[in-house]
């Protein structure tokens, strides 16, 4: 009776820790439109089983003028970028990820975005991404706003499994090796240059070794 329990109690055990789809992940996300400082514009949790897109419900608005003062930035410095961090915490894990796009683009969608995470099997968040419905820039002018309202985030979450493949930035450096690789192969192959042309910086060092010994062989001997 005794081991029976005690294999029930393992057997609960094993089926906790193995549900990892089940236990939710405390997320924060922070941006950076307040004062160009990263501040937390929603708190929430979320489940690796809901695959479809959940609605961030946010915990504050963008003010108009704030709204405008970021135009205003943007055409002044077309290299300015909205950047987005997510703290999450899932079970002992704590960590975060970061992620970034051209500002116009969060701009011109006026703060309807949808952000990307790949989730692997242990519930650790390994990336982000955000999309916007458009994908190039295009001019901004506040003189053509009318707004007089505040701006509510309009932002849709999409958790993807990641368990299998390598992460993301591990594959862009395999990718990037995978790459040099072919150059190199390419350049050897192409090149029809002659044998010493090739491999002159190699075989000259040892050429001089072997004049250099002849010399002070030679002196050696003209000496005795």
């Amino acid at each position: 009776m005794f081991q029976f329990t005690v294999f029930i109690v393992l057997l609960k055990l094993a089926s906790t820790f193995d549900d990892t789809n089940e236990d939710p992940i405390s997320l924060n996300l922070e941006d950076n439109i307040m004062d160009r400082r990263l501040s937390s514009f929603t708190k929430m949790n979320v489940r690796l089983s809901q695959a479809s897109n959940i609605e961030v419900v946010p915990s504050r608005s963008i003010p108009s003028l704030q709204y405008e003062r970021l135009i205003q930035e943007f055409q002044s410095n077309s290299h300015s970028y909205y950047t987005l961090k997510v703290n999450f915490k899932h079970r002992l894990l704590q960590d975060y990820v970061m992620t970034s796009i051209p500002m116009c683009l969060v701009l011109q969608a006026q703060f309807q975005y949808t952000i990307n995470l790949s989730v692997n099997e242990n519930g650790y968040i390994i990336g982000a991404h955000i999309s916007t419905k458009n994908i190039t820039c295009t001019s901004l002018n506040t003189s053509t706003l009318e707004r007089k309202d505040d701006l509510i985030y309009k932002v849709s979450l999409r958790v993807q499994s990641n368990d299998h493949g390598p992460q993301p930035e591990i594959q862009h450096f395999l990718d990037k090796i995978k790459r040099e690789k072919e150059v190199k192969l390419n350049a050897q192959e192409n090149d029809n240059r002659p044998f010493i042309l090739k491999y002159w910086k190699y075989i000259l060092p040892v050429v001089i070794i072997f004049v250099l010994q002849g010399a002070f062989t030679d002196s050696g001997s003209s000496g005795q």
